[in-house]
């Protein structure tokens, strides 16, 4: 199944960034690494999905409404892993990242870093932070491929 197409991931991220008045980091240049970014997003999302939707001999969702739907969940993961790439770059990289992700603190006045275990709360940054996002779900949801009863199943 094709979840979506490098032009409508394109149209997407432009029309999201003006809708909302931000700016995100820039998608890749080239087609091909905006594809990879698609087809690690459908990977993720795929496993989700317990509905697939109606097909047309193009491998896409025949209806377009849940189509459109399936562009905005695989939009939403690339927005989402970009995101937590640039926040782990401002938090000082991995290392940093790892602190604040297990639980401990890092001060910059007076160089103190403190705490910080795998097993701590902490804020989800990074990786761990992305693995599918609420927006993404929300599409999903939208699309019909989750939610529902099980006798709907």
């Amino acid at each position: 199944m094709i979840w979506a197409t490098v032009a409508e991931v394109r149209a997407w991220w432009g029309n999201q960034q003006a809708a909302l008045g931000v700016t995100w980091t820039a998608l890749p240049g080239s087609d091909p690494a905006v594809q990879m970014l698609i087809d690690s997003a459908a990977r993720t999302l795929g496993a989700k999905v317990v509905r697939w939707p109606v097909l047309d001999d193009d491998e896409r969702a025949e209806d377009t409404v849940q189509r459109g739907h399936l562009v905005v969940a695989v939009g939403e993961v690339i927005r989402a892993r970009r995101a937590a790439v640039e926040v782990e770059a401002e938090l000082g990289g991995a290392a940093a990242a790892a602190v604040i992700a297990g639980g401990g603190s890092i001060t910059a006045s007076k160089l103190a870093v403190s705490g910080g275990s795998k097993t701590g709360g902490g804020v989800r940054v990074g990786e761990s932070a992305v693995a599918v996002p609420l927006a993404a779900y929300d599409a999903l949801s939208a699309a019909e491929l989750i939610g529902g009863s099980v006798s709907s199943w």
